[in-house]
């Protein structure tokens, strides 16, 4: 018989830290917008960030994304932007994990979050803005 080892959750405190209120700490966006706010990233500043794994994101991610698993959203993360003014635009691959990551960078103070329309890279594929 074979045994095989759990692989052991990374831990984030502030998951915990997430309102159980209805208290919406990011904007929601089209698709459209989305893209033509990718295409002219460098006019706005946009960041954009990619909270899947880094395997989903090696296999495909939207040009210039920056990639940070959600369990390694935290303060000391040398990859967010140190203006907490700046618009991030999140996106993972189902949807969910881009509302948890919007929720744990306003508990960091982060103001200007944006999640598109499904929050998905698959919608992202028909603009071809994905490598």
């Amino acid at each position: 018989m074979l045994f095989f080892r759990r692989r052991k959750k990374r831990y984030n405190p502030y998951l915990n830290k997430i309102p159980k209120e209805r208290n919406i700490p990011f904007k929601t966006i089209t698709i459209d917008e989305a893209a033509e706010n990718i295409i002219n990233r460098k006019l706005t500043g946009l960041v954009i960030l990619d909270v899947r794994s880094r395997r989903e994101y090696m296999l495909a991610h939207v040009k210039g994304a920056i990639n940070i698993q959600i369990n390694d959203l935290n303060k000391w993360n040398k990859n967010l932007p140190e203006d907490k003014e700046t618009k991030i635009l999140i996106y993972c691959s189902s949807g969910h994990s881009a509302i948890k990551a919007a929720y744990l960078l306003s508990y960091l103070n982060y103001t200007n979050l944006y999640i598109w329309e499904g929050g998905s890279i698959n919608s992202m594929i028909s603009k071809k803005l994905v490598i």
